[in-house]
């Protein structure tokens, strides 16, 4: 299956935006309470911040 590209733009679709409003929510948890995220030497935090990095472009 293939990831779907959201529209830049997700004022005119609310469903998009409760989307982006709980993925941002999940990154802060894990970021926050998961404890190799914190380990600068970690695989898991190096993947995490990719994540969130595509998740913003």
């Amino acid at each position: 299956m293939s990831p779907v590209k959201a529209d830049k733009d997700s004022s005119n679709n609310p469903w998009a935006e409760l989307a982006v409003t709980v993925i941002k929510q999940i990154y802060q948890t894990v970021k926050a309470d998961h404890p190799r995220a914190v380990d600068d030497n970690s695989y898991f935090k190096a993947w995490l911040e990719q994540g969130d990095r595509q998740r913003s472009t």
